[in-house]
């Protein structure tokens, strides 16, 4: 009776594998189709504009040496911009390295909520704006390793629940 119940919790598990690795792979194509869609898209706009953002939400990233002495600071951001009289929302990136931060004080915030910023937008072909996309290689590399991790994963669970069907058989 306990082999029985130890069988079926073997094949959830490798079910809810096979489900991960799946979402793995659909991720990494989302990823990858979205990001070179929305650089198309970008590149193709006929309308590419500088405007002043507030900043709603900062979340800030400190990078310091073997010195502990602050060389960079990122600053993950949501904003909303008005365009035509159009309010919008969305996420960009500030990144101030050694020569910005020199002549700041110590854990000084360079940008804090309310403050305004320029961000570049550009106009979607469905006539919304958009901030300018990040091309970011690092996330272009995540979304393209989750596609064979996740086929691996895959083809792994997918003989698990094989082999779990043919002992059962016999």
């Amino acid at each position: 009776m306990e082999k029985n119940s130890s069988k079926k919790g073997d094949i959830k598990i490798s079910l809810f594998g096979l489900l991960i690795g799946i979402s793995l792979i659909v991720a990494g194509v989302y990823g990858i189709v979205s990001n070179k869609i929305e650089n198309q898209e970008y590149k193709n706009s006929t309308n590419i504009r500088t405007v002043n953002a507030v900043v709603e939400e900062c979340r800030r990233k400190d990078e310091k040496n073997d010195a502990d002495i602050l060389i960079r600071s990122e600053y993950n951001t949501k904003v909303s911009f008005v365009v035509d009289g159009t309010t919008y929302k969305g996420r960009t990136y500030f990144v101030f390295g050694q020569n910005e931060l020199k002549n700041s004080l110590p854990f000084q915030d360079k940008i804090r909520r309310g403050d305004e910023v320029s961000v570049e937008v550009y106009r979607t072909s469905k006539g919304s704006y958009k901030i300018k996309p990040d091309n970011d290689i690092i996330t272009f590399l995540l979304c393209c390793m989750a596609i064979p991790v996740g086929a691996v994963v895959v083809i792994i669970m997918v003989l698990d629940i094989f082999k779990h069907a043919s002992v059962k058989r016999t």
